[in-house]
């Protein structure tokens, strides 16, 4: 394992006890692919109703866009997860499927509200992976390039599949760390409204 490639692996456990670092471990994955925006995120069920919930993405992105946008087009999110589902094989192996995947031409891609809002942000081409095909609602990734990029290269996707398999076990390790945090969180803010 090189150095940069062992420096980054680490820094990716680390999140595992310190879950505020997602955002610097996946600026230095973007910058490693040329992307301009990472998400990982996981489908739920909430009452019978499948959502999406965006875990940790890098800073490019912030709360105030990010959740509203998921909300917003959730239809047409979940509706491509579902395909990027099917795309895959039954290997355990982690997959990347660029969204020119999904659809049947680039007409279609491109007149679909999610991804002419996601253009406001110079955001053109998207790829995905399913990190935990045991349970597949969960650990989603997402890897956005500009329209000056185009799509992801097969180099950066060869680049990526070095470091996903190991963000897949940090977020998995992390769960119970990140479920506390959170727990912890909302007990502060119950607290300080008393």
């Amino acid at each position: 394992m090189t150095e940069p490639l062992r420096d980054l692996v680490l820094d990716i456990y680390d999140t595992i006890a310190d879950p505020g670092g997602w955002s610097k471990v996946l600026d230095r994955l973007a910058d490693k692919v040329n992307a301009r925006g990472i998400i990982l995120f996981e489908l739920f069920d909430k009452g019978g109703e499948r959502r999406l919930g965006a875990l940790y993405f890098n800073s490019i992105f912030k709360p105030e866009i990010v959740y509203p946008h998921m909300k917003y087009f959730k239809d047409y999110e979940i509706e491509e997860q579902d395909i990027v589902t099917t795309l895959m094989s039954d290997s355990d192996q982690i997959e990347i499927i660029r969204d020119s995947e999904i659809f049947d031409t680039e007409e279609e891609r491109a007149a679909r509200a999610n991804v002419q809002a996601f253009a406001a942000f110079n955001i053109h081409y998207r790829a995905f992976a399913l990190l935990d095909k045991d349970s597949k609602m969960r650990a989603r990734f997402s890897v956005q390039h500009s329209a000056d990029h185009g799509p992801i290269t097969e180099a950066e996707e060869a680049e990526l599949r070095q470091y996903l398999p190991h963000v897949a076990k940090a977020l998995e390790l992390g769960r119970p760390t990140a479920q506390l945090t959170q727990a912890h969180d909302s007990l502060k803010v119950a607290l300080d409204r008393l």
